[in-house]
């Protein structure tokens, strides 16, 4: 982990004095992160007039819960493979509103187990979600974007117990947020 950070401090470090102005209307490749309960990595291409964003997010949770002879165990996990297109409108400088759609699929799996009975869903699915940010160039290769989605996904359940099993199909709209901290090249 250590080395990682380290090469991403050496890269950082580099990239502020070999980039070109912070909007050229040459295109630029990036990568980037965000701190939300919606982590994943982000590969921005941004051109004049759009941003073209590949993400791939990876969640996994683990949860241990024992007490008065009742012991639940958890272990859930998340691949999301998103793509983003947004128009982008320039504000200032340093500055730009992008407004579109993410597009994406999700694949999953959670096991729960509750009283030694276990459950296991599988999920896959498909994600659209409006959204509109806005990017602020920090210097040439570092910007900060905090943007907000309405989320729509609908996925395929299969839920097996020991005992049974059940498909359903699961909706679920709901608003988020997040702040990403991109770094191009």
């Amino acid at each position: 982990m250590i080395k990682l950070k380290k090469l991403l401090g050496i890269l950082l470090f580099l990239s502020i004095f070999i980039s070109s102005s912070a909007y050229s209307t040459e295109t630029r490749y990036g990568i980037g992160s965000t701190v939300s309960n919606f982590s994943g990595l982000y590969l921005p291409i941004s051109t004049t007039n759009y941003l073209f964003e590949p993400i791939i997010a990876i969640s996994s949770d683990k949860f241990n819960n024992g007490s008065n002879n009742v012991r639940r165990t958890s272990n859930r996990d998340r691949l999301d493979f998103l793509l983003g297109i947004y128009k982008k409108s320039k504000l200032t400088t340093r500055s730009v509103l992008y407004a579109g759609a993410k597009f994406g699929i999700a694949d999953g799996k959670r096991e729960d187990n509750f009283n030694n009975t276990k459950t296991i869903e599988n999920t896959r699915g498909l994600s659209f979600a409006p959204t509109i940010g806005i990017e602020y160039r920090a210097t040439t290769t570092i910007s900060i974007a905090i943007e907000v989605a309405l989320n729509y996904q609908n996925e395929q359940v299969k839920q097996t117990t020991d005992t049974t099993s059940d498909s359903y199909t699961n909706t679920t709209i709901r608003s988020s947020s997040r702040f990403i901290a991109r770094f191009y090249f």
